[in-house]
């Protein structure tokens, strides 16, 4: 029989909590197991409360990185904080604390869509990306509408979106002369590349012979797309009002610059000339000249005083600079009225040339009774003012 229970049957004892060895073990292990649970409890919950404390910090951080990035961007481009999105920012992202202010600066100047994050501290970095909201007013249409239909300032309403894409309408203006490309529907954004130019362009009514003026009642102003149209097609309607059929020209024509010979004033040889001839209203008059003009066409006889061609010319052309050469005023042996002034005192001599001079040339001259030479500048046909 167990020992304690000899005890109590004698009835010499009382319970006084001895145990077997066998219970004393259990009990000590118990003990062991209580006091491990206890301290991984403790560790736990140290553990939960530092991963909570990094947790607050590391949303203080996230705000406070995101918050100095808005306020860069908004002074760099003259924007409010508001009107910017800060992405690329991932709450899982461990951002340090950062004793200095970050450092930013745009990754790609070309965009400035990128921004670079630096902690002057410890050198560490990001890169955010950032999304500007600028509102501003677009066109939308006020129906459907097929292509090639002539835009007016009705078909159009005013919105005001955000970030409106690249190439949208946003000024009423820019419709002018213009047509669409592709069918729109209400509600659609207006967009350049929807729409087309319109030039004003002259269609004829009738047929034109050759050389017959062409008058406005002979043409409809009509519009084309400018893509389908020449640059000769284009030109000012004031054309028309000087000018005649270059050929035979049909109804229906669109009319280029270069089916109309423009109109000029100008010096018109009458009839043919040889070299070395000075021209006069007898042998070149002013005319209407229908064509191009040269660049050195004359249009004046002040033009050609004192002048003489340099080549035969035909009858009908216009006479041109390059056609002449200055003429001599005075030719050598010729005599000259010269002229020499002192002061109020003004004497003139007979004087003879010895070269030729043309206008403003200088001229040799000689004193055929006591043979004194006298250098003059020539200032006319057979005259002189001495230097």
């Amino acid at each position: 029989m167990p020992l304690f229970r000899q005890a109590f049957a004698a009835g010499n004892c009382r319970y006084v909590g001895i145990a077997s060895p066998k219970f004393s073990t259990h009990t000590a292990v118990m003990k062991n197991i209580t006091v491990l649970l206890m301290v991984l409890l403790t560790a736990l919950l140290s553990l939960n409360a530092h991963t909570d404390d990094a947790e607050f910090a590391s949303i203080d951080n996230h705000q406070q990185l995101v918050s100095q990035t808005q306020h860069w961007v908004a002074r760099e481009r003259n924007l409010d904080p508001s009107q910017i999105d800060v992405r690329s920012t991932d709450r899982r992202l461990r951002i340090p604390h950062c004793r200095e202010p970050f450092e930013f600066a745009f990754a790609f100047q070309s965009s400035q869509k990128t921004i670079k994050a630096q902690c002057p501290d410890t050198g560490w970095q990001v890169f955010l990306g950032i999304t500007v909201h600028v509102q501003s007013e677009v066109l939308r249409y006020r129906h459907d509408l097929n292509a090639g239909h002539i835009l007016s300032p009705d078909d159009v309403s005013l919105d005001i979106i955000d970030n409106p894409a690249a190439g949208t309408i946003v000024d009423v203006a820019d419709l002018r002369d213009t047509s669409l490309l592709v069918p729109v529907k209400s509600g659609d954004l207006v967009s350049r590349r929807q729409l087309a130019v319109m030039l004003e362009v002259f269609e004829l009514k009738r047929d034109i012979p050759a050389g017959e003026i062409i008058s406005r009642a002979d043409i409809s102003v009509i519009r084309q797309r400018e893509s389908s149209l020449t640059d000769s097609q284009s030109f000012s309607l004031q054309l028309l009002d000087s000018g005649v059929a270059a050929s035979n020209l049909n109804k229906g024509r669109i009319l280029s610059r270069y089916d109309i010979k423009e109109r000029h004033r100008a010096l018109v040889i009458q009839k043919g000339l040889a070299r070395g001839q000075v021209i006069t209203p007898e042998n070149a008059v002013i005319a209407d000249y229908y064509g191009k003009l040269p660049t050195d066409a004359l249009s004046d006889y002040d033009s050609v005083e004192q002048m003489h061609t340099i080549r035969n010319l035909r009858a009908g052309a216009v006479l041109r600079l390059s056609d002449l050469t200055p003429s001599n005023v005075i030719n050598k042996g010729d005599d000259v009225q010269l002229s020499i002034s002192n002061g109020a005192l003004e004497v003139t001599l007979t004087m003879t040339a010895l070269n030729n001079a043309r206008l403003e040339q200088r001229v040799i001259l000689m004193n055929p009774e006591s043979g004194e030479k006298i250098q003059a500048v020539a200032t006319g046909p057979g005259r002189a003012q001495g230097l």
